[in-house]
């Protein structure tokens, strides 16, 4: 699994109509093969108006023992993207495959500073 992603499309974050603030991200990853040493990256990218290009605003490595992801993100549309973890540089990660559930961000309402 190299050079391997999925990405979902923009989303409002709450109604879109104020700023909001991502605070976390609980994954929902089930690793198939290789479970203890796979890993993907998962990446927030976001904008504050429509018209606005994306910016990446974290990634993070997901283990099997990750249990959730700190992050601190300011926005009002997002793009979820979980994709290959291509660090390894000895290939430890071509035999691992993984299953994507209902993965989960921690949002409340904010201001633009």
């Amino acid at each position: 699994m190299t050079n391997v992603f999925i990405e979902s499309s923009d989303f409002d974050i709450g109604d879109g109509e104020q700023f909001a603030f991502i605070s976390r991200v609980i994954p929902d990853i089930k690793f198939l093969n290789n479970s203890s040493s796979g890993k993907v990256n998962i990446v927030l990218k976001t904008r504050n108006f429509p018209g606005d290009s994306l910016t990446t605003n974290s990634t993070s490595s997901i283990a099997s023992t990750t249990q959730q992801v700190h992050i601190r993100s300011r926005a009002r549309q997002a793009v979820l993207r979980l994709e290959s973890y291509d660090g390894n540089t000895d290939s430890g990660n071509d035999d691992t495959g993984w299953r994507l559930g209902a993965t989960r961000l921690d949002v409340r309402n904010d201001g633009r500073r």
